[in-house]
């Protein structure tokens, strides 16, 4: 096991333009952040894809698929346990968890945009039972692959909100990304609802939503957007901020620690929280 003995360290942090070709919400954003290195994630998880809050000092991640392992860390990157879950196809790309204590496992992994079928697994972490298997499919999706300035069918981040998941894509083709949203309940195929669109140039590769439910997070290779959630409406309307990690590697996975706290993961195994000054 390695941990970060090092002392916390401050990243520079610019707010910069955020920016969609076709929406009326171009402007300049000001404010501050500041990214301290808190741990470090012990190396079982070598890819940690996605994060999601258990309590204030303990945390679920788990690894980019093929790896049906979840585990419970604390906030330096120790893992204090880890719950196998016997599931089909484990292409898991990102966790959430619901209201209903359940956790929800975003087993839609699709860089090729060849899978017709993606599943989400809910999953009890106190009874440690898999509850439901949520089978859905895009339903602007004809071609399998399309032509690849329409690879917008792989998903790596999405997150629960009253009684729905909403899932937002990473666009290999024209970086017009899409919310769509799906029952968080089986019972059947379901054909996912298109919420909204905008031009994002950075590929999502996480996303969730704060404890208030008045803000979301998406997550991209070196920045992370907030957009803020009007009337319990989840689209790209309400942009907060723009952030940009000076860290040189590529982010995988966010969570929110609180309302104005968000905590991140890269490929290198960084653990690092994310303050509002």
């Amino acid at each position: 096991m390695k941990t970060s003995t090092s002392s916390p360290y401050l990243l520079t942090v610019y707010l910069i333009l955020l920016y969609s070709c076709s929406s009326p919400w171009e402007k300049q954003i000001h404010g501050s952040y500041k990214i301290i290195k808190a741990g470090t994630l012990e190396e079982t998880i070598d890819e940690s894809s996605g994060l999601i809050k258990e309590s204030d000092t303990r945390y679920w991640t788990h690894n980019d698929g093929p790896d049906n392992r979840l585990f419970l860390i604390n906030k330096k990157g120790k893992i204090l346990r880890t719950d196998t879950i016997q599931t089909g196809f484990w292409d898991w790309e990102d966790i959430t968890k619901g209201d209903n204590g359940l956790l929800y496992l975003g087993d839609f992994g699709n860089n090729q945009n060849k899978r017709p079928y993606l599943k989400i697994y809910s999953y009890n972490p106190v009874t440690k039972a898999l509850i439901d298997t949520i089978t859905f499919i895009y339903p602007d999706q004809k071609k399998f692959p399309p032509h690849r300035l329409e690879k917008n069918f792989d998903c790596e981040g999405f997150f629960w909100y009253e009684n729905h998941l909403y899932l937002f894509s990473k666009n290999r083709g024209n970086k017009m990304v899409r919310i769509y949203r799906v029952p968080d309940k089986g019972y059947g195929r379901h054909k996912a609802t298109i919420i909204d669109k905008t031009i994002l140039h950075s590929p999502i590769t996480g996303a969730d939503i704060n404890p208030a439910k008045n803000r979301y997070a998406l997550l991209t290779y070196h920045y992370l957007y907030i957009f803020g959630i009007n009337k319990g409406k989840i689209n790209f309307a309400k942009p907060v901020d723009k952030i940009l990690i000076k860290d040189g590697r590529q982010m995988e996975a966010v969570c929110f620690v609180n309302d104005s706290c968000l905590m991140v993961t890269n490929e290198n195994r960084d653990i690092y929280f994310i303050n509002k000054k």
